[in-house]
């Protein structure tokens, strides 16, 4: 009765519908319609155009007056199976759709094609739980391709669960070096020991040896952490370890391969001496820019820098770059990459006790060495603000390409409440431009880019904004999310304890927040470490840093967050006499795999592994170049 005896009997059909399986399928076949990889669907324009936007946009009139699709032409669908159009077609004359495993790719592709989003959802949820080895691979592609950002987290989430089980198996052997990538660097892949996520990069090597060699010699065994491995796995054939017995037989089919059951050899030619027991291993080769702040060899000689230091990645050594235009501390700094540039910007702090609000950037990639450049200058001086950068975005809805820059919270005359926003490209012809206000005003406060992961939100890249000092210089526990497409700000969960002046970090893979150390007006510096899995909205407790910081610098890279910098104890002012701020040395790594804090350690000689010891510094990652 209804549609579904109109589809059955296909009666008054002013359209047909001709899906083809080969996208390169002839005309004259599809006029022939015998083969079983092309069928002819008569159907009705109307139930068309009210099921799907798709249909609608094709038989709607345009500006001419004349549609795409004329009345009682044929419409075309290539590449899609005639057995999913056969049962999409079901779903919108009847509404009745039972999920088959067997199909469900096929029907997947042809409902996104024609829009059919309440079809999606249906499929989403059959697919999802029916994730395994054989199909993880082929779901994630799918989804990534169609930007199904659920479907996409519930096949990695197998993926990351049960890597050997995928290498056993070869589910791995048609996963791209881009996705390995992504699996082998992520902080919560599942293995035993390290043994197994090399043994995983080998075989999924072994599957295209010609092909895949160069990608996994050149970037993903960076991500393979060596010295987790005790069995000396180029000389021991003899050992117990079946995941060591496995991986050297998935290596002997290509002899080539054995190179990647070596370490990676440093290549830096740098001679100052590095940490080599704790040489950090950072993801996708990675630096760590080390920028400004306040230091000296003593507090009597406590002074604003100049410096800029930067870490190697290949080596874990440090080195010293061009310095900045003029000594600075409590400034913001965000690395504010372009096409055709790797650019680092600083913007705002204070000098001597002065506000500032000028703006430099760096080209890292500049031919000619690299310098200090100006940018546009803010509205007014601000300092211990924040600076985010969001890539592919826009604050006005407007999707621009390229990054965007957003200065929130900070002190200037007063409490700063204007969010500004600085568009690139071009950032050094750009100019600053209020967007929004703070919810609340806060300095001292933290701010990271991460994607919006938690309930109900939209997955897209937003901004946290969290703790800070208040109007009446009183640590703040609060929590709010921007996000800039719909230009609105949220209220998340309170942070486990009022925080200000601490390192923030978001993890690029899970988007978790990990907050470390901090401090407050009056407040003993805290060696706690919080993460917050944004899905669930709980702050876990983790392992607590070696020692207390506050008004550190931190830096996430690969599975590893890098804390460097600060105070452990702060500047006290006891009316009698004062007691001059104890800076913190060193450089702590916590391992977000092994859930462990490690010091990196000095290779020998009498050089620090930290260049000097500082506070209200800026730390950031950029890709090695």
């Amino acid at each position: 009765t209804g549609l579904s005896s109109l589809y059955d009997s296909a009666e008054l059909s002013d359209v047909c519908l001709i899906a083809s399986r080969d996208e390169a399928a002839s005309d004259e076949a599809e006029k022939a319609a015998s083969s079983s990889s092309v069928r002819k669907f008569p159907a009705h324009r109307a139930v068309l155009a009210a099921a799907t936007p798709y249909f609608r946009a094709l038989f709607a009139p345009r500006a001419n007056g004349a549609p795409l699709a004329a009345p009682g032409a044929s419409v075309r669908l290539r590449a899609v199976a005639p057995e999913a159009l056969e049962i999409v077609l079901r779903f919108v004359y009847t509404g009745e759709f039972e999920f088959s495993p067997d199909i469900a790719q096929e029907v997947y592709e042809a409902a996104a094609l024609l829009q059919l989003d309440c079809l999606l959802d249906r499929l989403r949820v059959g697919m999802s739980t029916c994730i395994g080895a054989e199909n993880c691979v082929p779901l994630y592609l799918l989804a990534d391709a169609h930007g199904d950002s659920q479907l996409k987290e519930a096949a990695y989430t197998f993926m990351r669960s049960e890597p050997r089980q995928l290498a056993d198996t070869g589910a791995l052997d048609g996963a791209p070096d881009w996705l390995m990538d992504r699996l082998l660097s992520d902080e919560c892949l599942r293995v035993q020991c390290e043994t197994d996520a090399l043994y995983t990069l080998v075989r999924w090597a072994a599957a295209d040896p010609d092909a895949r060699l160069i990608p996994a010699r050149e970037k993903l065994r960076w991500h393979i952490r060596y010295s987790l491995i005790s069995t000396d796995l180029s000389t021991s054939t003899s050992t117990s370890s079946s995941s060591t017995l496995a991986l050297r037989m998935a290596a002997s089919v290509n002899a080539s391969l054995d190179c990647l059951l070596q370490p990676p050899q440093a290549t830096s030619s740098i001679t100052t001496t590095s940490a080599a027991s704790s040489t950090p291993r950072l993801g996708n080769r990675s630096r760590l820019l080390y920028l400004g702040g306040r230091g000296g060899r003593s507090w009597r000689d406590d002074a604003d820098l100049t410096a800029v230091d930067v870490m190697d990645a290949w080596s874990g050594e440090w080195k010293s770059m061009e310095s900045l235009p003029s000594r600075r501390c409590l400034f913001a700094a965000a690395s504010a990459d372009t096409v055709s540039s790797q650019a680092v910007l600083i913007v705002g702090g204070e000098s001597d006790g002065m506000l500032l609000d000028d703006c430099w950037l760096m080209d890292l990639r500049d031919a000619a060495g690299c310098r200090w450049l100006p940018g546009p200058a803010l509205p007014g001086p601000r300092a211990e603000h924040c600076l985010v950068r969001l890539g592919g975005c826009s604050t006005d809805g407007g999707g621009v390409g390229g990054s965007v820059l957003l200065l929130l919270g900070g002190l200037g005359q007063a409490h700063e409440p204007a969010v500004l926003c600085l568009e690139g490209p071009d950032f050094a012809e750009g100019a600053w431009r209020q967007v929004t206000t703070l919810p609340a005003c806060r300095r001292g406060a933290a701010a990271v880019a991460s994607p919006d992961n938690s309930a109900g939100g939209g997955g897209g890249s937003c901004v946290d904004f969290l703790g800070g000092l208040d109007a009446f210089d009183q640590p703040s526990r609060s929590w709010f999310r921007y996000d800039p497409l719909v230009n609105h700000w949220r209220r998340m969960p309170d942070l486990p304890a009022p925080l200000a002046h601490f390192g923030l970090v978001a993890s690029p893979d899970t988007g978790a927040l990990y907050c470390l150390g901090g401090g407050g007006a009056g407040a003993s510096p805290s060696a706690a470490c919080w993460r917050c899995d944004q899905r669930r909205g709980v702050w876990d407790q983790l392992a607590p840093m070696p020692a207390p910081r506050q008004r550190l610098c931190a830096a996430i890279a690969g599975a590893e967050i890098f804390v460097i910098g600060g105070e452990c104890r702060p500047f006290l002012d006891l009316g009698h006499s004062v007691e001059p701020a104890l800076l913190a040395s060193g450089v702590d790594i916590y391992d977000v795999r092994a859930a462990r804090w490690r010091q990196m350690t000095a290779g020998g000689g009498a050089c620090p592994t930290e260049p000097q010891t500082r506070t209200d510094a800026c730390l950031l990652t950029v890709p090695y170049v």
